[in-house]
């Protein structure tokens, strides 16, 4: 159809065309002729048929041209109302113009600028530039002393942008010309794209940009400073970043390890198959039950050297996949300093035990004193009879009794003792009472060889599961101290309380004297090493040290101090229930 109507309007045209030269050909001729008869006088009838057909044609001549000429007039018409509606249906403000005057302007220029038509526009303004104003990398009017049109297209592969005011909103835009090839008009078709929004994004991006960089660059200047290796481990457990210390740490260059199974690598054999395992649950789910601890382990640096590490672990997601983190430490000094440590520990507990052998071997001298002279005398007074040949079998066999009664009390002393100094492998249950019992049975005669008065209170008798030798031999160095305090001040009617209470979770022990309490200045340093109150009494300064390493350390409680109205009180709290395992050394 359409070629069909190309082809219609080109024969409408051609005809009208010739149909027109044709025309104005014959007025020519008979023009002349007309002109050729008058001058030869000639009255012929040839000159009123020329003269006849020449004012027909001089007639027919304007309605000719505008039947002619009114089809050409609409389809121009036709095509300007065309041209208007492409431009108008323009997102960008579209204007036609000689660089000074507007000749044509879409809608969009008209909305933005607030003019209803053109020729209102142009009332006020002749030029579009009168609403540019002054902002960075922008146009104005006049740049570098030409006109902005002739600016711009003497710079057709530049971007040229430009800023204007819209309902009191700054709008940038990004113009662009092409001078019109036809008629030698001058005329130029200019647009401006409206980028205030891009712009925006642009300036956000721009700052997002800085913002990445400045993290990035924090983000390294923390990982290279760092005293701890930081690393993490792709979705397949592959290395994709270190950090320096790392390298320093392991030993390897960037290329024998970036990229390449870190596990493999480093990882001890013993460890290696449970780490393997553990990282490929860790990348399907991003879970794992080590995630967030302190662990303790070994890697191997460069050279095959196994190394003690410890070592914490996170994850992170990236771009759907679980990527681990890894903060490692190189803990072989701290590994030496707990062997140095443990070593001394293993010292001072050596020369607490001494001198608790020595307290032992007091206690029971104070405990056998009693009972040996009683089984001298009477054997002396057995002896005694016999040698007056005053024999009573009664009461020899009462005397004997009582020697076999004393003799019982011996053996069961020592058992005492030998239990006290038997270490517990494991926790046992038994209930206080047993506790306080086993703690007076040892220290019981020394206090009332020295007039010193034991007061115990046990508010409700209950089991509890713990080393129980080891809190005897804590209640024995505290009440000991106290008693040592009493003897040193010389107080007459000495006094230390026990008392024991619980809860449902802890039960907890309370010993107080009134020896009138430790000096304040002191107080702080009473569980220290080697530290001690009664160095002229030879003093070690180490059964308040390892009383305190054995409820902490071992026991998992508490131990504590204070000076009451009367003297020194120490609170011992402990659990109910220790959890089942072998005490550490």
């Amino acid at each position: 159809m359409d070629n069909l109507f190309k082809i219609k309007k080109l024969f409408k045209t051609i005809i009208f065309k010739y149909f027109f030269t044709f025309l104005s050909i014959i007025i020519i001729i008979e023009i002349l002729i007309m002109i050729f008869l008058y001058f030869l006088d000639l009255n012929s009838p040839w000159i009123e048929a020329p003269l006849d057909a020449f004012f027909l044609a001089i007639f027919s001549y304007p309605i000719l041209i505008y039947y002619i000429i009114k089809p050409f007039s609409k389809e121009l018409e036709f095509n300007q109302n065309y041209l208007q509606g492409i431009i108008d249906a323009a997102p960008n403000i579209m204007i036609v113009t000689n660089g000074n005057n507007i000749i044509k302007a879409n809608r969009t220029m008209l909305k933005f600028t607030g003019f209803n038509t053109l020729q209102a526009f142009k009332q006020k303004h002749d030029c579009i530039c009168d609403f540019f104003i002054k902002d960075s990398n922008c146009l104005m009017s006049i740049v570098q002393g030409v006109d902005w049109l002739e600016f711009i297209l003497s710079k057709p592969t530049d971007t040229h942008e430009v800023s204007m005011m819209y309902n009191d909103k700054q709008h940038r835009f990004i113009v662009q010309a092409k001078t019109l090839d036809f008629n030698e008009t001058n005329h130029s078709v200019v647009t401006f794209t409206d980028i205030t929004e891009i712009e925006k994004i642009k300036n956000q991006l721009q700052n997002s940009y800085k913002l990445l960089l400045e993290k990035e660059r924090k983000f390294l200047a923390i990982t290279e400073s760092a005293l701890d290796a930081i690393i993490m481990l792709d979705s397949k457990g592959r290395l994709v970043f270190w950090n320096p210390k790392a390298k320093e740490i392991l030993g390897y260059e960037e290329d024998e390890l970036m990229g390449k199974d870190f596990h493999k690598i480093v990882a001890p054999e013993a460890f290696y198959e449970a780490a393997v395992k553990a990282y490929e649950k860790f990348a399907q789910t991003g879970e794992g039950a080590v995630l967030g601890q302190i662990l303790e382990l070994s890697a191997i640096r460069k050279g095959g050297h196994e190394f003690p590490i410890s070592l914490v672990l996170s994850g992170v997601q990236i771009d759907g996949e679980w990527h681990g983190i890894g903060f490692m430490r190189d803990i072989t000094e701290k590994k030496e300093l707990q062997s140095e440590l443990k070593q001394k520990d293993e010292i001072m507990l050596a020369q607490s035990r001494q001198a608790a052998m020595g307290d032992m071997i007091s206690m029971i001298a104070h405990q056998w004193r009693q009972p040996i002279t009683a089984i001298g005398m009477s054997a002396q007074n057995m002896q005694l009879d016999i040698e007056m040949d005053d024999i009573d079998s009664k009461r020899f066999d009462t005397k004997l009794s009582k020697i076999v009664e004393l003799t019982a009390f011996l053996s069961k002393t020592i058992d005492d003792f030998r239990d006290f100094l038997k270490p517990n492998k494991k926790p046992n249950t038994q209930m206080l009472s047993k506790i306080i019992k086993g703690t007076l049975s040892i220290i019981e005669k020394s206090l009332e060889n020295n007039n010193i008065t034991l007061k115990e209170s046990l508010q409700d008798d209950t089991e509890i599961t713990t080393y129980s030798n080891e809190v005897i031999q804590v209640l024995i160095n505290i009440i000991n101290n106290a008693k040592d305090i009493i003897k040193i001040k010389d107080i007459n009617n000495g006094i230390i309380c026990l008392n024991i209470s619980h809860d449902n979770e802890t039960a907890k022990f309370e010993i107080c004297d009134n020896a009138g309490g430790i000096p304040e200045d002191i107080l702080p340093r009473i569980f220290e090493p080697y530290f001690s109150t009664k160095e002229e009494k030879g003093g070690t300064g180490l059964g308040l040290y390892m009383s305190k390493m054995i409820i902490e350390k071992h026991l998992k409680g508490i131990i504590d101090v204070h000076n009451n109205d009367e003297g020194a009180c120490f609170s011992i709290t402990i659990a109910l229930k220790h959890d089942e395992g072998v005490l550490d050394d």
